[in-house]
């Protein structure tokens, strides 16, 4: 719903998807999105895309894709210039593991978190934001932002059509991260 907005901001963007050896019903197989060759996979993508622009890349992640997201940020530390986790987990369960379970304080590049006040997923809640800012004590710059309002659910608490997708905040919620790219962007040229 998203690619076409970040376009508009003039940044490339690149879907990682589950790799058809690594998936089950539920998407990425258990474990496989805290594992080294999930962000073996990510540093190949990442590769290609610099062949494309030469440009800092940032891994953007929602949901369940910040566990991707801060595990490869984490392991990719030269790589990525920066990270982005929205509706990120913060509570862990039997399909994976929390973001602030992990060693975020191995990440130095600016990091951004964005979250929904009203987000109705129980891993996910807005509340649990100020733990992951206080877990990126060597984040360069981290920021967060809340948002509200948006359109009514119009799926489960944990999917993507309600507040947890940023439903109806579509182009709020790229104008937030696309701002923090660019001002980390135009940081590091200075």
């Amino acid at each position: 719903r998203t690619r076409a907005l970040f376009a508009g901001h003039d940044l490339l963007t690149a879907v990682v998807d589950a790799p058809s050896d690594c998936q089950d019903s539920d998407g990425m197989s258990r474990g496989f999105r805290t594992s080294a060759e999930h962000c073996r996979d990510v540093e190949a993508v990442v590769g290609h895309l610099k062949t494309l622009s030469p440009v800092p890349v940032w891994l953007v992640g929602t949901s369940r894709g910040t566990e991707s997201a801060a595990n490869c940020a984490i392991r990719l530390q030269g790589a990525v210039a920066g990270l982005v986790l929205t509706s990120a987990i913060t509570r862990g369960d039997a399909k994976g593991a929390a973001v602030t379970d992990m060693d975020l304080g191995a990440i130095r590049a600016p990091v951004l978190v964005l979250a929904h006040r009203d987000d109705g997923c129980q891993a996910t809640p807005a509340a649990d934001v100020p733990a992951i800012l206080d877990k990126l004590a060597n984040a360069r710059r981290k920021e967060a932002k809340i948002l509200t309002g948006g359109e009514p659910p119009r799926s489960k608490p944990c999917d993507a059509l309600s507040q947890h997708g940023f439903l109806g905040l579509e182009q709020e919620a790229v104008e937030a991260i696309a701002t923090f790219i660019k001002v980390g962007h135009s940081a590091a040229g200075r």
